[in-house]
């Protein structure tokens, strides 16, 4: 084959000469026709005349067709393959024009042979591989028909058409499907698995290719079915479900999300089964098809289900479906499938909430034999879905493992956080949401009772009238979207996982743990301190969860929480700080733009620049903004950073939604702009919610069902909804980063949330600011104090009764000496003149006062305090004096304003409390002295026994949690390293099966493809030896007819 360069056009020749030839092979002269023919191929191949050559072999197959001899035709298409230096694009035009007369074959074999020959002549041609792949499929589907499904399958995959450059990538995947299909009716199941990988899932995401998308799907099924493999089965109808054809047949919707319900519930129960069942029971479209929806609901509630009743309800339904038809063998074992996970769900039910339970009472409940209980537990325990033990001469069953004394102290060791320091709490605030229809109503009175968010006269009485007019209206629209608001779920997750960042992010506040305050449904702000009361919180981040600050939102919710923080918390024992905005963080905006662009993806390459991007908040009404309110600001800001991050790659627009009422709200609204984009000729238009951070009702109904429908009226068949933030990673970590900045700030509140609007009329507003502005954010870290310079520290005030400080020496700083046994003089505070002597104290009679003995004891007992300051020396001695019961209702007073001052836990170990009480306890034992001194001593002995013992048992327990954590800590880095291994292990398992079953395939293509060559090549040798044979006989019979004129 070649490709030269044209050396002589015979375009011209052949215009003449091809007529004529054309001519003499209808008139029945095909021999003479063809050798003018093939001598002036001849000519025009040798000249590289690829034009020319092509009409001439195109002309050649025309003449061997219009003769009718078929035998004839293929023995040109042997004989023009296989001259010198032919024309690769002349040789694909004889191809093709001979291929074309496969269907004009007068009888099956006439056709078998020339698809045969055609095969011949392209095989090991590049150039003509996709010629050769159409051909092949052809001759699998005459041997499918003919019923030879085993042939029809080896002869197709023979093809490789992955590997084919010049092969569409549509037809691509349709030959593939085709191999597949072939295989799944040849029940070659290892193969399709392997054929399955060659087609990527991701070129199903144009909307062009839905119908090859179902069908992969389709086929896929077909596998898992076989391999009973029901969490893929419903992996794939979830594929299907989620298929724009299918969402717009709501007869096929329905049909395929029963499939999935039921292929879910056939599965076995792991993590991921667990999790998709909850993401299927989400779905809003469920709430059309109640019953479905009750029978999700059974396998995710913590409830025994009792295998006669669900027959009852719940039978019809099943035997509707192919799913559980009794009538086929495999609709049998899937319906016994379905009565073995009820009874595993069951089981699980039990162990969740029995620690030990009768075989006779386990037997009930499971509605079994106890052969049968006991074969279903055994199983169980095998898959360790659960733990179990079976006393058979009690008759008893145990789900609660006995745990050796290492396990013990590992698992106490694990939770010593929880003994030592209490949570730090984020309080994630947020609008809230009914979670189901019935709370629609208290819902909305809520809302319409802020005057914060709608200020309307007579409020209360209003805000009832309001909320029971429109309660049916918005019931309408929550049932349209699952019948209830997820926002609930969603901040739930949100805050699981905040939890588990921070722990790893800041381990000095840890642990953390996320609480929920809604503002207008549960859990409310009073619950949520309550709660937070119980856990005994002592450090608290409230997190608005709106990234804009408005005074209508985040204002709102900080008011009702120092309103209520006021009555549930009266003397401040939380430190309270506040994440009020954060509408530029560059988390925010890195999440904001994978979304978009995400997004922007889905739409045609071509389409794609030309989007235009509408970032849509809630609406704010003019009054509020007039009023000062920065949340448009704020937005606008957040909307900038984001388009930077993008490059300004789209035309965009900020609008606003969810106006109420008849006054002038903050616009352009959504649907204005909609409606005015569409008579602009706008097509592709691409909604952002830049202002929530969760899915709930103004996105899933407002903008997909409201706006949506709207835009389908008008034509705008572009529209699309950036997915919410919701659980996505990059958003949590932005959480985390922005609550651990404020554990650690100086700053309790952020700089703007101290400054008021300018025409703020609300005075809970302002009282509200300076609380939490007030608040001590920054967490206090340890002291440590360098026990060689304690005495160089003044000591603090102490429960324990002191005299007044000594001076015992100073540094005269004219002489640079110390002068010693200078004493300070009680009452004016200063030294002696050094001439002067200081006198000894004196008793009432004037006599000399000599220290007594019991001084002595209470300074042996409770040793004088010393302390230098500013190079002067301090001596503090305790005191002598009686106490009287003035005194001791003081010392009971000072106990517990100290124990309030320095914020004292109630229970737990706590060193201030310890510290406290013992003051307390030596201030005892000085008084007890001064009246017996006998009594003082043996107290002395009691404390320093109390003291031996604590200190033996702190070291004790110090000891323990270092050991208990050390042995958790090996045990969960073994448990890591062997989980590692374990997966390192199956994947190695995985691969080398895969690896077997690759190498299988190719050995029998091999072996296949090298009897096939062997068998062509012989009758490829049979064919040239008849054809020259024929040849010969011709050239014989010519030279025979030459020289028969001269001998006559």
């Amino acid at each position: 084959m070649s490709e030269e360069k044209m050396q002589k056009d015979y375009s011209g020749v052949v215009d003449v000469q091809l007529p004529e030839i054309e001519q003499t092979a209808k008139q029945g002269n095909i021999t003479e026709a063809l050798d003018k023919l093939l001598a002036l191929e001849k000519q025009t191949r040798v000249a590289a005349d690829m034009l020319s050559n092509s009409r001439l072999l195109i002309a050649a197959m025309q003449i061997c067709r219009l003769s009718g001899d078929w035998k004839l035709l293929n023995e040109h298409i042997i004989l023009l393959s296989k001259k010198h230096g032919l024309l690769k694009q002349a040789v694909t035009k004889m191809i093709q024009e001979a291929m074309t007369y496969i269907d004009q074959t007068p009888d099956m074999p006439t056709k078998l042979e020339l698809i045969n020959t055609l095969r011949t002549v392209t095989e090991g041609k590049i150039f003509v591989e996709v010629e050769r792949a159409r051909l092949t499929r052809t001759l699998a589907k005459i041997k499918e028909d003919e019923g030879d499904i085993v042939e029809a399958a080896d002869i197709l995959q023979d093809i490789q058409v992955e590997t084919f450059g010049s092969m569409d990538k549509r037809e691509k995947t349709d030959f593939i499907l085709e191999q597949m299909r072939l295989c799944l009716a040849k029940k070659d199941f290892p193969r399709v698995q392997i054929i399955s990988r060659k087609i990527s899932t991701k070129y199903f995401k144009d909307t062009e290719t839905q119908d090859l998308k179902l069908r992969y799907y389709e086929l896929m099924i077909q596998y898992a079915l076989h391999e009973s493999q029901y969490l893929d089965v419903c992996k794939y109808f979830r594929q299907i479900y989620d298929t724009p054809s299918v969402q717009e047949d709501e007869a096929r919707k329905t049909e395929v999300l029963s499939n999935i319900i039921f292929f879910v519930a056939l599965a076995p129960y792991d993590n991921e089964q667990s999790d998709l069942i909850h993401r299927v029971y989400e779905d809003p479209f469920l709430a059309k098809i109640p019953l479905f929806k009750e029978f999700t609901k059974c396998f995710i509630i913590i409830e025994l289900m009792r295998w006669p009743k669900m027959e009852e309800i719940y039978g019809t339904m099943w035997r509707e479906s192919f799913v559980f038809d009794v009538k086929n063998e495999d609709g049998q074992k899937r319906y016994k499938e379905l009565h073995k996970r009820v009874i595993e769900h069951n089981i699980r039910v039990v162990a969740k909430y029995y620690n030990r339970i009768t075989v006779k009472r386990l037997t009930q409940l499971l509605d079994l034999s106890p052969s049968e209980t006991e074969e279903f537990l055994s199983n169980l325990v095998v898959k360790k879905t659960i733990w179990a033990r079976i006393d058979r001469p009690a008759g008893i069953v145990s789900f609660q493992q006995r745990k050796d004394p290492n396990a013990v102290l590992n698992e106490w060791s694990t939770n010593i956080n929880s003994l030592l320091e209490l949570p730090t709490a984020v309080v994630l605030m947020n609008l809230g949401g009914p979670k189901d229809l019935n709370e629609v109503q208290p819902f909305l009175q809520n809302l319409f009772s802020d005057g914060d968010l709608i200020p309307i006269p007579f409020q209360q009485t209003a805000a009832k009238f309001l909320a029971k007019r429109r309660t049916p209206k918005i019931q309408e629209q929550y049932a349209a979207i699952g019948g209830g608001s997820p926002i609930l779920s969603w901040t739930e997750k949100q805050g699981k996982m905040l939890e588990e960042r921070l722990d790893k992010l800041s381990p000095q506040t840890a642990p953390h743990k996320s609480y929920i305050a809604f503002r207008y449904s549960s859990p409310l702000t009073p619950e949520t301190l309550a709660e937070m009361k119980k856990d005994r919180v002592e450090r608290a981040v409230a997190f608005s969860l709106y990234p804009q600050y408005s005074c209508s939102t985040t204002g709102s919710s900080l008011n009702e929480l120092w309103k209520n923080l006021t009555v549930l918390d009266p003397e401040s024992k939380i430190r309270w700080s506040v994440v009020d905005r954060w509408p530029t963080h560059s988390g925010l905006v890195e999440v904001f733009a994978r979304h978009i662009e995400k997004a922007l993806s889905e739409y045609p390459e071509n389409e794609r620049k030309d989007a235009v991007l509408l970032f849509s908040a809630h609406s704010l009404p003019m009054s509020v903004v007039n009023r000062g309110d920065p949340y448009p600001q704020e937005v606008a800001a957040t909307v900038q950073r984001v388009m930077e991050r993008l490059g300004f790659s789209n035309p965009y627009r900020l609008i606003w939604q969810s106006q109420v009422g008849p006054r002038a709200w903050l616009g352009p609204q959504t649907d204005q702009v909609l409606e005015g984009y569409a008579k602009l000729g706008k097509k592709n238009l691409l909604m952002i919610p830049i202002a929530f951070v969760s899915d709930h009702i103004e996105t899933l109904f407002e903008v997909d069902v409201e706006y949506g429908h709207l835009a389908k009226e008008k034509g705008l068949t572009g529209f699309k909804r950036v997915d919410s933030l919701n659980d996505d990673p990059i958003f949590i970590d932005a959480m985390a980063d922005l609550v651990s900045k404020q554990l650690v700030s100086k700053r309790p509140v952020s700089i703007q949330l101290g400054l008021r609007c300018p025409l703020c009329t609300n005075e809970k507003c302002g009282q509200q600011k300076e609380f939490f502005a007030g608040q001590t954010s920054q967490l206090k870290p340890p002291a440590f104090i360098n026990i060689t310079e304690a005495v160089m520290i003044q000591p603090s005030h102490s429960l324990v009764k002191y005299d007044n400080p000594v001076l015992i020496s100073r540094t005269d700083a004219s002489t640079k000496s110390p002068l010693k046994g200078t004493v300070l003089d009680k009452k004016i505070g200063a030294p002696l003149p050094p001439g002067k002597k200081q006198l000894p104290p004196v008793d009432d009679k004037g006599r000399p006062k000599t220290p007594s003995q019991t001084e002595d004891i209470l300074n042996s007992i409770l040793p004088p305090r010393e302390w230098e300051e500013t190079g002067q020396l301090w001596v503090q001695k305790v005191s002598s004096t009686p106490a009287t019961r003035l005194d001791v209702i003081n010392l009971q007073e000072q106990l517990d304003h100290m124990l309030q001052k320095r914020q004292a836990r109630e229970t737990g170990i706590d060193p201030v409390r310890r510290e406290l009480y013992s003051q307390c306890f030596d201030e005892l034992i000085r008084q007890v002295t001064i009246s017996c001194q006998e009594r003082g001593l043996l107290l002395l002995r009691v404390r320093d026994e109390i003291r031996m013992s604590i200190a033996a048992y702190q070291t004790l327990y110090e000891s323990s949690v270092a050991f208990g954590m050390r042995k958790a800590l090996q045990a969960e880095q073994g448990k890591a390293d062997m989980e590692n291994r374990i997966k390192e292990l199956e994947e190695e398992k995985r691969q080398l099966e895969q690896s077997v079953l690759e190498l299988k395939a190719k050995c029998e293509a091999i072996e296949k493809r090298e009897s096939e060559r062997r068998a062509m090549e012989e009758r490829k040798h049979a064919e040239e030896i008849a054809f020259l044979k024929k040849t010969n006989v011709q050239l014989k019979t010519q030279l025979e007819g030459i020289l028969s004129p001269q001998k006559k």
